[in-house]
């Protein structure tokens, strides 16, 4: 950790990401913000300089590009009976319930917002004993609570996640240190044995961009630093060390949840190192000649914009002559008349150039002005609109895969870290109507999850994420006879959800599994008399046709 940042390489990263973050916040290089007023320069204050931050509306509309489709959360079993089956719905309902109501899909907005202005955006979890529901009074602890435990979530800035910076790629990178900032008061409670050498750590505040280095404040957070280790021949079971800048350190265990619980996205690779590239980088030298440019107009406008006027040198016409409203001036025969001053033009080049410049920002940045809500000519067709969209989200799709990436591995994290610590039941909230059939499942433990394996993540149909294509597909449904009731059809326009609609279908299929391994066993399912018989007949010949 001392080391770190003194390595020249990471220092010229770090610098690089500093210069990003003070952009894209509107600072200049003094710490002063910039975009909320104009300064003034020059030796006299003559100069008006003024910062209008295109680049960071570009950073935001390729971020909207990026989180606005919605997708499926897809968990996977290790086995395909009809316990492997329940536990899939229920792990379906339990990363819903963390990425609605647990504020997760927060945390994963902000993760892809870093990965565009400052290159690389990090989510980390771990399991907090202190929260949840409470559970039941502590006997060791007069007053105390004992609580269910939850995942806790928490971005990390890419200058605080240590790594070694003479990889070549970030995914061989066997350790990662990952520094995050708690209360000392909370991490005195936790770590009690560690009380005394917790008080006496120096606070900190991380650093926002200005540099690595955390300055010493008055404040209650210290930061804890967590060292991971992956599973490899030397350590198969992965190591997890924490500790605090004094060099204590406060837990030593194996990898818990066997694997890293920190998740990764970037817009790409820095090739030949472990850290990550953003094509904001490109544009900042174009936002700095447009702020220049800007700032030349201005000062002509605001310096020069009351109006001057020549007169010839001895005229007869005073400057009480010239106020008051309609009068006649009178001046030499053979004289000039007084003439206005024109100093507020600028040249028309200038205005050409910054608008260039505006289309070579967005072209680095892999858009066009129909993304952002602006059309060239207005006379447009819809099939070439669509064209247009499409285009910048191929352009974006390297960091669409990158943060669907991102996405299975945290939804992994988040279901093992559940299967490993969740000894106290959980309570979920289910989402949406087709999972009331879950009700018993509202409380979780690791149990409920046990043959979950993998998560995937599939975007959801492109025709169903616009309001035009939701009532499209809905029209086609009632004419198949799948759509039966208006309430259906505004479940489909409102949601684009097709579960509630196929839902009877879905348990008839899950009941017939479940008679199938009861028939295997040698019992005689319950038969009811609104089951669809012929359906039943033809899928349970699978489980009679073994010897």
């Amino acid at each position: 950790v001392q080391q770190y940042r003194y390595d020249t390489g990471v220092q010229a990263v770090d610098g690089r990401m500093a210069h990003a973050w003070r952009y894209y916040y509107g600072y200049d290089p003094m710490g002063f913000h910039a975009t909320g007023n104009v300064a003034r320069g020059g030796i006299q204050g003559e100069l008006a300089e003024i910062r209008i931050n295109h680049s960071r509306s570009l950073v935001q509309t390729l971020l909207n590009l990026i989180v606005a489709p919605q997708f499926v959360w897809n968990p996977r079993a290790s086995t395909v009976d009809y316990d492997a089956v329940r536990q899939v719905e229920a792990a379906r309902a339990i990363l819903e319930h963390y990425w609605h109501n647990r504020q997760f899909s927060t945390y994963a907005t902000k993760a892809v917002e870093s990965a565009i202005a400052l290159s690389e955006g990090f989510i980390h979890e771990e399991w907090d004993s202190s929260m949840g529901e409470e559970y039941s009074v502590d006997p060791e602890n007069a007053g105390g609570i004992i609580k269910t435990g939850d995942v806790r979530f928490a971005n990390v800035a890419p200058w605080d996640v240590i790594r070694d910076p003479y990889k070549t790629d970030f995914s061989e990178c066997q350790w990662l240190i990952v520094r995050l900032f708690k209360n000392k008061w909370d991490l005195a409670v936790e770590f009690p044995e560690k009380a005394k050498e917790i008080h006496d750590v120096p606070t900190e505040i991380p650093s926002r961009g200005d540099s690595g280095y955390a300055l010493k404040v008055a404040t209650d957070d210290v930061p804890l630093y967590y060292f991971y280790h992956k599973p490899c021949a030397s350590l198969p079971m992965g190591r997890m060390v924490k500790f605090v800048s004094s060099g204590d350190v406060l837990e030593d265990t194996i990898l818990p949840y066997g694997m890293i619980p920190l998740q990764r996205v970037t817009c790409a690779e820095l090739q030949g190192t472990p850290y990550g590239y953003t094509p904001y980088f490109e544009i900042l030298g174009i936002q700095e000649v447009m702020d220049s440019i800007n700032s030349s107009i201005t000062t002509n406008i605001t310096t020069f914009g009351t109006q001057s006027l020549a007169v010839e040198e001895g005229s007869p016409v005073q400057p009480d002559d010239l106020g008051g409203g309609m009068r006649i001036i009178y001046y030499r025969p053979g004289s000039q008349p007084p003439q206005p001053l024109q100093l507020t033009k600028s040249p028309p080049e200038a205005f050409k150039y910054l608008e260039d410049l505006k289309t070579h920002e967005e072209l680095l940045m892999g858009l066009n002005n129909v993304v952002r809500g602006q059309m060239q000519t207005g006379k447009e067709s819809g099939a070439a609109l669509a064209l247009l969209q499409s285009q910048a989200i191929q352009q974006a799709s390297v960091l669409q895969r990158n943060y669907l990436n991102a996405l299975v591995s945290a939804g992994t994290a988040i279901l093992r870290i559940i299967r490993s610590r969740a000894t106290l039941p959980l309570k979920i909230g289910l989402v949406g109507k087709s999972r009331m059939d879950l009700v018993r499942e509202t409380e979780v433990t690791k149990d409920s999850i046990q043959s979950i394996d993998q998560v995937v993540v599939e975007l959801g149909n492109p025709v169903s994420q616009t309001a035009a294509g939701r009532f499209e597909l809905s029209m086609q449904l009632v004419q198949m006879g799948v759509i039966k009731t208006p309430a259906e059809v505004l479940e489909v326009l409102e949601t684009g959800r097709l579960e509630p609609l196929v839902k009877g279908t879905q348990e008839e299929l899950v009941n017939i599994l479940k008679e199938n391994q009861d028939m295997v066993r040698g019992e005689t399912p319950v038969v009811l008399l609104s089951d669809d018989h012929p359906l039943h007949g033809k899928e349970h010949t699978a489980a009679v046709a073994s010897p």
